[in-house]
């Protein structure tokens, strides 16, 4: 059986040729961040076991950077441009940067839920998963008065569990 592919070509406003769809990953990152003993995924090689700095200054503030400054600049470029998108924030960064989620949920924004903190749901039981979750949407709830609109999974690599306990809170 021969399936057709073609399809018409997509009619964007204003003849427009492409769409981006901006999201943003608004983060906080484990204490060990920047250490050999990190089970984080990051973009650069770790440190040597026997390195004579325990942290990589370059892994932290690369990771600081936008919960200090990155996210206030991300906010004018959006209202600059009229874009409205979507935030995916740890919920720790609702009780560590309110002044940045006030400003995020102010503008406008949908905000949507990780984890408690950058950590991975694959290395957590289904238990210890579903508790994160709950803590998560609990926080959510007294900081903005709303659930979680949605859900990005930390590192994009969700656990076998994650479907079901994401449905379970909603």
């Amino acid at each position: 059986m021969y399936l057709d592919r073609r399809r018409s070509p997509i009619a964007w406003p204003d003849g427009a040729r492409i769409v981006i769809i901006p999201c943003v990953a608004f983060e906080t990152w484990p204490a060990d961040l920047g250490t050999p003993e990190t089970m984080q995924n990051e973009d650069r090689p770790p440190l040597s076991k026997n390195a004579l700095f325990r942290r990589d200054l370059c892994s932290v503030t690369d990771r600081e950077y936008g919960e200090r400054v990155g996210v206030f600049r991300m906010l004018d470029v959006f209202a600059r441009e009229g874009i409205h998108t979507t935030f995916f924030l740890n919920a720790i960064n609702l009780e560590r940067c309110s002044e940045a989620c006030k400003a995020i949920q102010e503008a406008g924004h949908e905000l949507a839920s990780e984890n408690y903190i950058h950590d991975y749901s694959f290395m957590k039981t289904y238990e210890q998963e579903r508790e994160d979750q709950r803590k998560t949407g609990r926080i959510f709830e007294q900081r903005t008065g709303q659930r979680p609109v949605g859900y990005l999974s930390t590192g994009v690599r969700p656990s076998n569990n994650t479907p079901e306990i994401i449905a379970e809170e909603g």
